[in-house]
């Protein structure tokens, strides 16, 4: 069962507030540890618990892969399977000549310490909107053909990730002559600096790196 999954059929019906939490699963933390932090959602009110422990658990970088209520002793427990979210390591620009690694990183808004979401379907979408980002900064530069691409490697534990964004600019191109007209509020220099790819113009051949 996926995480989201999980959260789901956590929260699609008003939980009864358990009087105990009991934690399963391979998780780096000693559990006693996490489960005196979660203890302490336990006295927040009937409506709040919930949302503190999915609040607590998002620090913590822990996912919710099983839930389950058991009644005991005429006591209800939360049974909870947790497991390690993934989580970004490290960020690495590779690309081919110049890479402007500090304005693409600036661009990226994942950084080591992020949690990745779970699920193929969610990683995708917040790839995609790093790669628009990215792909917007480089047409900007006059690189309209450009190529992203991130990709997530392993590090050590399988929750630990590097993040690769591998970058093929393509050529540079360089505007003509530009004419304006109509304008009557700003300046003709003001409006083609706005143009800024204009002035990144290279003759050195590009190369392409081995990622």
């Amino acid at each position: 069962m996926s995480f989201f999954l999980a959260i789901l059929c956590f929260l699609a019906a008003p939980q009864v507030k358990p009087d105990a939490i009991k934690l399963k699963g391979n998780i780096d933390d000693k559990k006693s540890s996490v489960k005196v932090v979660l203890n302490d959602c336990l006295d927040y009110k009937a409506d709040k618990w919930e949302e503190c422990l999915k609040e607590r658990l998002n620090l913590l970088k822990y996912e919710i892969s099983k839930s389950k209520s058991v009644k005991k002793g005429g006591l209800t427990q939360l049974i909870l399977t947790l497991k390690n979210m993934k989580v970004v390591r490290n960020v690495y620009i590779r690309g081919n000549w110049p890479i402007f690694e500090s304005e693409i990183m600036r661009r990226v808004v994942l950084r080591p310490g992020t949690s990745l979401p779970s699920g193929k379907k969610a990683q995708i979408e917040l790839f995609d909107t790093q790669i628009n980002r990215v792909e917007d900064y480089l047409i900007r530069e006059g690189y309209f053909d450009s190529k992203i691409d991130i990709r997530i490697k392993k590090n050590g534990k399988s929750h630990l990730v590097d993040l690769i964004v591998a970058l093929d600019k393509g050529p540079s191109y360089k505007l003509g002559k530009l004419t304006i007209k109509g304008n009557k509020h700003l300046s003709d220099q003001k409006i083609e600096s706005f143009f800024r790819h204009k002035i990144f113009i290279y003759e050195k051949p590009f190369y392409k790196q081995q990622f």
